[in-house]
């Protein structure tokens, strides 16, 4: 019997194994393929977020980078050394004082290849405040006494500070590092107030001796001798007229520019260029107030530098009747737009700002400084209100205020935050200039000698329609016209 019973259940525990091996079998193929299955969908899930992550990383880099500006080129030189004091003589560059500190800040400029081509010390000159712009300052901070001179502009005389301090006009360490220098006060303690020869170069009319004779008053310098050299084209220092100048008995020399001493000016312009534009700068600490208020307001992004010039409290004395009939024809329409902006003429208002915010946006340029006289801050206004994103004095000074409190002393006087202003305009992707300004000229001259050949008019861009207007080119009175 128990025989019988193993026999007839062998078959179906067989049964029983063989379903429960394929049921095994089923169960872990089920298995495997649903990890396999999730691994998968994972994995397609992980690849494709990565893709879009990737893409959308690409992207926001793209646009960062075609966004922002890099002012690598714009970099302070860094001072291996000062030139020490070894030569006992001196150049002084003599200035026109009836004419304003940016075409006072042309002629120092101009002086300082002659000063290092004799090897001579460079004396740092003193320059006066401009005399229209210092009256909108608030001088209830402005404790310390200053010295005052008359100063004419055009056909008034205005009573003005001087400017003697070298670290407000220049950045002193950094021009030592070119060639010897030194302040005003210690060329007088050397020369006792006399320049033994002046050295006029050039054409010098009426006018200009007139603005020489205004800087002896207004320093008290006596001139002994006078001697006169012809133009100097090319380059200054390899000059054959220089290397045949004899002041072996002139301690203290001054030297006066006139009318195309300079000569051509794409031979200046690359001589100055190649040696001289690293070292000539604005005051270190306007530098630094300028990069942080790029890196801080704009967040290192491409921006704007736009000077309007144009107002009808100065500008307008270029129309005046007793103006030269040149001049008077030069500015002619230009006076008319600042009258009508003056008297608030909203559709010119309008088409201007309207013009100038098409500019910025095919320029891809989203931020913008602009900048103007201040007696027509009411004008600037209302390009803030068509174009938000622009940027005025009055943002620059609360920055300054808040962001910068040591450096408030660059808000104390225009001289200084025009300085300020100008070092802003120099660091911009684009500078948008007014023609025949002189604020306009110094930063165009800097620009053009750090290679940047693009900027614009901005007639031409607020008002294109209007013809025969003055174009943006660099004047260069003292070489070629």
């Amino acid at each position: 019997m128990p025989s019988k019973k193993r026999k007839k259940r062998e078959p179906i525990l067989a049964r029983k194994s063989i379903w429960r091996y394929f049921g095994f079998l089923i169960f872990a193929s089920l298995i495997s393929f649903g990890f396999l299955s999730v691994n998968l969908s994972f994995e397609e899930l992980q690849t494709e977020n990565t893709q879009i992550l990737d893409f959308n990383f690409e992207r926001i880099i793209e646009e960062q980078e075609k966004n922002l500006h890099s002012i690598s080129k714009y970099a302070r030189p860094e001072i291996q050394a000062e030139r020490k004091l070894e030569n006992e003589k001196f150049l002084v560059p003599v200035l026109p004082f009836d004419v304003g500190p940016n075409n006072l800040f042309r002629h120092f400029k101009e002086a300082i290849p002659f000063a290092k081509a004799l090897n001579l010390t460079l004396v740092i000159p003193p320059f006066h405040r401009h005399p229209r712009m210092e009256i909108f300052i608030d001088r209830k901070e402005n404790k310390e006494s200053e010295k005052t001179v008359n100063v004419p502009i055009f056909d008034t005389e205005y009573s003005v500070e001087i400017e003697s301090q070298p670290e407000h006009t220049v950045d002193y360490d950094l021009l030592r590092a070119l060639l010897q220098a030194v302040t005003y006060k210690e060329f007088e303690a050397k020369c006792g107030k006399t320049i033994d020869m002046l050295v006029e170069c050039g054409d010098i009319d009426p006018k200009r001796h007139q603005g020489f004779k205004y800087f002896s008053s207004a320093t008290g310098v006596k001139i002994a001798h006078r001697m006169s050299i012809s133009n100097l084209p090319g380059e200054v220092e390899a000059h054959n007229v220089l290397k045949k100048l004899d002041l072996s008995s002139s301690k203290c020399v001054g030297f006066a520019i006139g009318k195309k001493c300079l000569g051509e000016r794409k031979s200046y312009m690359k001589n100055w260029k190649k040696k001289y534009a690293q070292f000539v700068r604005r005051p270190v600490d306007v530098q630094t107030a300028a990069l942080e208020f790029f890196r801080d307001v704009f967040g290192g992004e491409k921006f704007a530098g736009i000077h309007w010039r144009y107002d009808k409290y100065d500008w307008n004395d270029m129309c005046k009747e007793s103006r030269p009939d040149a001049a008077k024809a030069r500015n002619g329409q230009i006076c008319e737009y600042a009258e009508k902006l003056e008297d608030g003429d909203r559709r010119l208002l309008e088409k201007m700002s309207t013009n100038l915010k098409m500019a910025l946006s095919h320029a891809n340029v989203e931020h913008g400084y602009m900048t103007g006289p201040p007696q027509i801050n009411n004008t600037m206004a209302a390009f803030k209100r068509k174009i938000p994103s622009l940027k005025t004095v009055d943002d620059l000074k609360t920055w300054v205020s808040e962001k910068l409190p040591r450096m408030k002393y660059l808000l104390k006087t225009n001289y200084l935050i025009s300085h300020l202003e100008q070092e802003i305009m120099f660091l911009s992707t684009k500078f948008i200039g007014s023609p025949l300004s002189s604020w306009t000229q110094t930063v165009f001259f800097d620009r053009m000698a750090f290679g940047i050949e693009d900027d614009e008019s901005v007639l031409d861009i607020c008002l294109p329609d209007v013809e025969d207007l003055p174009k943006l080119t660099w004047l260069f009175p003292e070489g070629d016209p």
